[in-house]
C-alpha cells in the first residue's frame, strides 16, 4: 500500500485529484498550500479562490517539526476562512513515492494527531517535483538577497503550487 493511501484512511479525508479535491471544499472557502521542508515549510494562502499570496515560512530546528506549529496554522486557517489543504509530495520521476514522502507523511500525521481539527480539512497532496527550480527560473534569483536561506523561495514554491491547483479549479465553482 502506498504512503499516499496510509495516510489517507488513517488520518484525514484527502485526494490525489484536483477535480475530487475541489468536490470535498466548501464554496467560498479558500485554500491553504504547505511546502514541507527539514527546517523551513513555506506557507501561500488563497485570496478570493482566485489568486495564490505567499504568507511566509514555519522554521523547524532539529527538535521541532510541523506539529509544533500546528497552532499557527488553526489560526490561519479561522482567520482566513481556509476550508483546504494543498501539500507539495515530492514525487521521484513523477511516480514514485521515496524517501522524502515518508517525510512528508510523517510530519502531516504528526501534526494531524496533535491538531486533529487539521485533519477534518480536505487535503490535497500535489507532486512538486521540480517545483523550486521553476521559481528559480522565473528569475528571482537575479536579486542579492539570499533568498534560499530567508525561506522566500519556500514560500513562493507554495503559492506557485497553489496557483496551479486554482487555475484547476472548475468553472462551476
Amino acid at each position: 500500500m502506498s504512503i499516499r493511501r496510509r495516510l489517507f484512511q488513517k488520518y484525514c479525508s484527502a485526494t490525489a485529484c484536483a477535480d475530487e479535491f475541489w468536490k470535498l471544499v466548501k464554496p467560498g472557502c479558500e485554500i491553504l498550500a504547505l511546502d514541507i521542508g527539514g527546517r523551513i515549510t513555506g506557507l501561500a494562502i488563497s485570496r478570493k479562490r482566485s489568486i495564490a499570496r505567499p504568507m511566509g515560512v514555519l522554521r523547524h530546528s532539529k527538535n521541532t517539526s510541523l506539529a509544533d506549529s500546528g497552532e499557527y496554522l488553526l489560526d490561519l486557517v479561522n482567520t482566513h476562512g481556509v476550508n483546504g489543504l494543498v501539500v507539495g509530495w515530492p514525487l521521484e520521476d513523477f511516480t514514485y513515492e521515496g524517501r522524502q514522502c515518508r517525510r512528508i507523511h510523517h510530519q502531516i500525521a504528526g501534526t494531524f494527531k496533535k491538531h486533529p481539527q487539521l485533519a477534518q480539512l480536505p487535503l490535497l497532496l500535489r507532486d512538486e517535483s521540480y517545483t523550486t527550480k521553476d521559481v528559480e527560473e522565473t528569475g528571482i534569483m537575479l536579486l542579492k538577497r539570499d533568498f534560499k536561506k530567508d525561506g522566500v523561495i519556500d514560500e513562493l514554491v507554495a503559492a506557485n503550487m497553489l496557483q496551479d491547483v486554482l487555475d484547476e479549479m472548475p468553472s462551476s465553482l
